[in-house]
């Protein structure tokens, strides 16, 4: 059921992916795929996943630092309540 919500596009389970594959809890530990998991979910307008991508962009983590992109993701993360 979980998967089926992630395949469908739900916002909350690609965020929980994401997390999942960012700590290797449940799944395998992967930067790259937790990173696509809440791209997914930012760019539906989880806040949760806005501000997780705003920390992987302006910390670097598996990939080169963005601060312009870091700071509109953390806008967008305080627009929707973060």
């Amino acid at each position: 059921m979980f998967q089926a919500s992630v395949h469908q596009g739900d916002a909350g389970a690609q965020f929980l992916v994401g997390e999942m594959r960012l700590k290797g809890t449940g799944l395998d530990n992967d930067y790259q795929k937790a990173r696509i998991g809440f791209k997914k979910s930012a760019e539906q307008g989880y806040p949760d996943a806005q501000f997780c991508l705003e920390q992987w962009y302006a910390e670097s983590k598996g990939g080169a630092r963005n601060l312009k992109l870091a700071y509109v993701l953390l806008t967008l993360a305080e627009t929707n309540g973060i």
